[in-house]
């Protein structure tokens, strides 16, 4: 609590600083501005023109179609990301700068946070920042929020079909004052099979037993500059869902679980100040809430709860804390940048009614220091160095296992020939402390404890180039990831579960992006490949296929008709058999959405979209068969 009144004092003085900030300008919620950087696969940035070619409701929407990005739906009905192979629990997930993860597994649904309120997103993969902060080894992903610049702005977007999507933002400035605000509501009755579905003892076909969805969020934003060298706001996000949880259609054992309730809320106070013409310090503190109820039912009726397997499990969570950076530019040394972190995570849960509840706290915390040096015109070099720290503070009385700490560090090398030819080097080490649940997770007594794990550690090179001709931007990226005391679930002799470091595995690959912008069509092609391995026991790593093509075309007419095809390719992917444990290798899929368009009186937009032409049957995890052919019809505005 000193810690914060202190830093709130701190930040109030800032504004009497009049001096302007001739250092760089960052926007609140930026952790690096992507727009400056050397332009390569590294860094790449999804705007709201991107939102709205794709109808993207959800964060999970906007990023299927990016290179090196792969999103799976898990067994539990949740939208999960992967980056050159790297999966949620290494990455950085954050809105506004500040982290947002169940603070017991480290994961967070990106299907759950709608778009609306937001203006863009940022991911950098594989190599970041010492800014990006702890556990984020394979990456980060930064969701942005509207920044006003009108008086008064708003836009709409609605459709209906297969699902009823709604998003609302609205934008307004006035005098040394802005706010924004965005509501956005999903709800699905559940989705169709394919028709090629052959029925099992756990699903008939048609619609999808218990894949029912509703959720509604929002957000609001106030801020204020009321100094040319200040800008301070205090956002408000929340979540409020239920879903069900469609069954493993292949396991003997079916699971008859609802998420009755998923509510997370984030608290975020953001500020950015320009002390003098050299120092710009920026940060968040922030306080998130998370509560959810899985229940699980006697059978597909989802009405009693009377057998040994069923159970109503709770969980409820908090984590506060903050980030503090600072942008430091002398005659000497062009950019130095300092950062502290702190973050402190509580996790509750109650395995059924009328049990005991149980508490497990755990803090990280991270300081760092990163340095370019040697700047020219054409040349960067970066070189940051942190020190990473878990403390285990209670493990429901438990006796505590020591803190783990670790140093880390990055380099990079940015070369710009000319405007058309630029090329990077980077190399980092990074380390990811196991969650909460890795530790001391005996899931429905199926699970064994350990918390004696080891932190994962990376060391990851990556290189690339960017090449661009009248019309054509290439982009090719090599990375190379050696992971050891990697964390993943084990099948112990007498078929229990445990989470262990597997020692060793790595990724490897390529990716590939080719954009063509030319008077009668746009298009954009992109591959990568990844092979992922537990070199340890030599086997494939789950939910990481080797190969991942994207294609999307646009074409734009006169009177303001358009149309757009969006194509994927999913090849050699392997997934784990929930009851089994097995690793299985699922069927390669092609998918193919056409969206037809029409704008009319500049602002407004008409659309009919067909997702899965083809009404493919296809799986992202073993047993959970996806969407088949749907229709939507929908209309856009903003004023």
């Amino acid at each position: 609590m000193k810690i914060t009144i202190t830093i709130i004092i701190f930040i109030s003085s800032l504004i009497f600083a009049q001096q302007k900030d001739t250092l760089i300008q960052y926007n609140l919620g930026e952790i690096e501005v992507i727009g400056k950087k050397e332009n390569s696969l590294n860094s790449i940035s999804i705007s709201q023109k991107d939102f709205q070619m794709l109808n993207a409701f959800s964060v999970s929407d906007a990023l299927q179609f990016s290179p090196g990005i792969y999103i799976s739906i898990s067994a539990r009905n949740e939208s999960q990301i992967s980056l050159r192979g790297f999966d949620q629990r290494q990455i950085s997930i954050m809105i506004d700068g500040a982290p947002v993860y169940i603070p017991y597994d480290g994961s967070f649904d990106l299907y759950a946070f709608q778009l609306s309120g937001y203006n863009k997103i940022e991911v950098s993969k594989n190599t970041p920042s010492i800014l990006y902060g702890p556990n984020s080894m394979g990456g980060s992903i930064n969701l942005i929020s509207d920044e006003s610049v009108k008086p008064f702005s708003a836009r709409l977007n609605y459709e209906m079909g297969s699902s009823q999507n709604l998003g609302v933002g609205l934008n307004g400035l006035f005098s040394a004052f802005y706010w924004n605000a965005g509501f956005g509501y999903l709800k699905s009755d559940g989705f169709q099979l394919p028709e090629s579905f052959v029925t099992t003892k756990n699903e008939d076909g048609g619609k999808r037993n218990n894949s029912n969805y509703e959720s509604k969020t929002g957000t609001i934003k106030f801020g204020t500059k009321i100094a040319d060298n200040f800008n301070a706001a205090f956002s408000f996000n929340f979540v409020d869902n239920q879903k069900g949880v469609p069954i493993d259609i292949y396991t003997p054992r079916p699971r008859y679980w609802k998420f009755t309730e998923w509510n997370k809320s984030l608290s975020n106070l953001m500020f950015n100040s320009a002390i003098s013409s050299a120092i710009t310090i920026k940060g968040n503190i922030f306080y998130e809430k998370f509560k959810n109820v899985l229940d699980s039912y006697d059978d597909n009726t989802y009405s009693t709860q009377t057998r040994k397997y069923a159970f109503h499990s709770t969980y409820d969570d908090y984590s506060y804390g903050m980030n503090l950076s600072s942008f430091i530019s002398t005659s000497i040394l062009p950019l130095t940048k300092m950062i502290f972190l702190y973050k402190r995570d509580t996790h509750t849960e109650q395995g059924n009614y009328n049990n005991p509840f149980q508490k497990y706290e755990a803090e990280i915390l991270t300081a760092g220091v990163e340095e370019e040096f040697f700047t020219t015109t054409q040349l960067k070099n970066v070189i940051g160095i942190s020190y990473d720290r878990m403390n285990p503070l209670y493990a429901n009385g438990s006796p505590l296992r020591s803190a783990n700490s670790s140093v880390n560090g990055n380099v990079g090398l940015y070369y710009k020939l000319n405007d058309n030819l630029n090329f990077h080097l980077n190399a980092s080490r990074k380390t990811r402390f196991p969650t909460l649940k890795e530790f001391y997770s005996e899931l429905l007594g199926s699970y064994i404890a350990n918390p004696n794990l080891s932190p994962e550690v990376s060391y990851i090179f990556d290189l690339g180039t960017a090449v661009r001709f009248s019309n054509v931007t290439l982009f090719v990226s090599l990375f190379y990831s050696d992971i050891k005391d990697l964390i993943q679930r084990v099948v112990l002799p007498d078929n229990m579960l445990q989470y262990q470091n597997v020692n060793k595995a790595n990724y490897k690959g390529i990716e590939f992006e080719t954009k063509y912008s030319f008077s009668f069509i746009n298009a954009t092609f992109n591959y990568t490949f990844l092979s992922s391995k537990n070199i340890t026991e030599n086997k494939e790593l789950p939910n990481r296929p080797v190969h991942v093509v994207n294609l999307l075309l646009n074409q734009n007419y006169a009177l303001g008709f358009s149309w757009n095809l969006e194509s994927t390719f999913i090849g050699e992917q392997y997934s784990f058999d929930s009851y089994s444990g097995e690793l299985k290798r699922l069927p390669d899929y092609l998918l193919l959405n056409f969206k037809v368009s029409y704008n009319f009186f500049l602002n407004y937009s008409i659309y009919f979209r067909v997702n899965n032409i083809t009404d493919k049957l296809y799986e992202t995890s073993y047993g959970f068969p996806q969407p088949g052919r749907e229709f939507f019809v929908g209309i856009s505005a903003k004023w």
